[in-house]
């Protein structure tokens, strides 16, 4: 067999996996998920609708918390963004993120909580939503010590999470 046959075998492979996990969406296992997460899942075309958004607060006991605030940051515009835009990019591959997280929890039932948690899209969410409380701990109370909790939610309705996470420790 060439190499040009070979490849084109692989190729058709991962076209028909791809295609296959569009129309049969199954929960996955960690190691197909880390798979997935080299091809594009092509629905930026299915509907016009906002992102959703992603809020954060911050406790230093657990009990008392701060009222949420949002996660992220509009650009801003300039004539050389259009070259290199570290920061667009990150706020593209965020808002990538939460709509992957919100179509992950809208195809699980209630009683999949365990598997969200576990998730690879959740653990990602998580950890954005810690870098952002500690990239801005020097201008709130302390985080050091502290917990935190996120909820998602359409853009424009911070009063109707469609996902509240459960209590988590601020790590160092």
């Amino acid at each position: 067999m060439e190499i040009s046959n070979i490849v084109t075998v692989v190729v058709a492979f991962c076209l028909l996996a791809t295609c296959f996990s569009a129309l049969f969406p199954a929960p996955l296992s960690p190691a197909l998920q880390a798979f997935r997460a080299l091809f594009p899942t092509w629905r930026f075309f299915d509907d016009l609708a906002p992102s959703p958004q992603l809020f954060v607060r911050v406790s230093s006991d657990g009990t008392q918390f701060d009222g949420w605030r949002s996660v992220g940051s509009k650009c801003k515009r300039a004539w050389w963004r259009l070259i290199i835009n570290p920061g667009g990019n990150l706020s593209l591959a965020a808002a990538s993120l939460l709509e992957r997280l919100e179509i992950e929890t809208s195809s699980l039932s209630e009683h999949d909580g365990e598997t969200l948690e576990h998730s690879t899209t959740f653990l990602l969410v998580k950890a954005l939503a810690q870098t952002e409380i500690q990239s801005h701990s020097s201008q709130e109370a302390p985080t050091q010590g502290g917990y935190f909790q996120f909820q998602l939610c359409q853009f424009g309705t911070p009063n109707e999470p469609f996902l509240i996470s459960k209590i988590y420790r601020v790590l160092p």
